[in-house]
């Protein structure tokens, strides 16, 4: 990928190509949330986290295997995972925690003012446990 620098994995050394398959749905890398039925996302997974050169800023590779569909591999700022957040915890206030029911989504911690490698790299372990746990309330479990 042009104008990326991977930062490595001790686990993986860089992202493979996605399959476009749902052969290999049922494996169980790292954290990755592998499931027979359910909704349409099986599983998904942060596997790394690049700097773009271009830019300066941190980006996440993303894998999500689809139900008929196969994996997609999408690129992400933390900034889109936390606006997300936002608008999750504003569209559904009673899996937010608002209305006296226990929370059910998952926290995610704000932005912060100097982005380091480290800092990217321990948001890369967080955000993929956040997608499993993500995948877990959408399904009910």
């Amino acid at each position: 990928m042009e104008g990326l620098e991977i930062l490595e994995d001790e686990d993986k050394d860089a992202v493979s190509e996605p399959s476009y398959s749902e052969e290999g749905a049922e494996e169980n890398e790292g954290s990755v949330l592998a499931l027979s039925s359910g909704p349409h996302v099986l599983w998904a997974k942060v596997p790394a986290v690049y700097l773009d050169k271009e830019s300066g800023e941190y980006v996440f590779i993303i894998e999500a295997c689809f139900v008929g569909v196969g994996v997609w591999e999408l690129v992400r700022r933390y900034e889109d995972f936390y606006d997300l957040q936002i608008n999750l915890l504003s569209q559904f206030p009673r899996e937010a925690g608002n209305t006296g029911d226990k929370r059910t989504l998952p926290y995610m911690p704000g932005p912060v003012e100097n982005v380091t490698e480290t800092v990217s790299k321990t948001r890369r372990i967080n955000l993929d446990a956040y997608l499993v746990l993500g995948i877990l309330v959408i399904i009910g479990i």
